[in-house]
């Protein structure tokens, strides 16, 4: 019988990763909660918890499930990272840093929490440190595209254009099959030739964006702006 409860309880579980994967929060959150019903102490089971709240906007009982993770294990990365989520959804960066920087002394090769932390650094204005973190990211990592993506952003908005547009290309590249993921590269691809004014080119990255979600209103509005720039009223309308 204890086998058979156990088996059950990491059901729930299983069944809750699942459908926080599928962002069906309420329902994950449901069975997070009945699995902690029987294990309580469980790791496992409150930071992923923890997450669903986060995702679903509820940061206090998020931080409270983050916390006890931290309780039941302080050397678990997850719950500074999970802490550090909440900082940055608040607001507060300065806080969300310290929180990386303590999951990153527990777990000093992780690629995502480097280039949140460069995230968070950015916020800051702490340019030089977003960079290094990405960098570091990127050398962890040659196939992670999300500092690629963050570092561009970083070094377009220096006027850093020709390194923008070659860490967006390598983004691009690795996002092959990922729509949603695809399309946002492309749209700062798409900015960052625009700033060059390179508008032939943004026409064609704009064109790339349609293609995978043809009734984008953001790349169409973009698309006819461009074209009576130029006086093509015709293609613009």
């Amino acid at each position: 019988m204890r086998e058979e409860g156990l088996s059950e309880g990491y059901r729930l579980l299983e069944q809750g990763e699942r459908l926080l994967a599928e962002s069906r929060l309420e329902e994950a959150i449901e069975r997070f909660r009945r699995f902690l019903d029987h294990f309580p102490d469980d790791i496992e089971g409150q930071y992923q918890l923890g997450i669903a709240l986060y995702e679903k906007g509820e940061l206090e009982e998020a931080t409270l499930r983050f916390r006890r993770v931290l309780e039941l294990d302080p050397e678990d990365p997850r719950s500074y990272d999970g802490m550090a989520l909440v900082m940055m959804e608040k607001g507060d960066f300065s806080s969300a840093v310290d929180y990386y920087r303590a999951a990153l002394d527990r777990d000093p090769e992780n690629p995502d929490l480097l280039n949140e932390l460069g995230i968070a650094y950015h916020e800051m204005g702490e340019e030089e440190k977003a960079l290094e973190a990405y960098e570091r990211a990127i050398s962890l990592d040659p196939n992670f595209g999300y500092p690629y993506y963050n570092r561009a952003r970083l070094l377009a908005a220096r006027g850093d254009y020709a390194g923008a547009v070659e860490d967006l290309q390598r983004a691009i590249s690795l996002y092959k099959g990922e729509r949603e993921k695809l399309i946002d590269v492309l749209f700062e691809l798409a900015a960052v030739y625009e700033e060059m004014e390179e508008d032939p080119k943004a026409v064609e990255v704009y064109g790339e964006i349609l293609m995978l979600d043809k009734d984008n209103l953001e790349a169409l509005t973009s698309l006819g702006s461009i074209h009576l720039d130029h006086g093509d009223y015709e293609r613009a309308a």
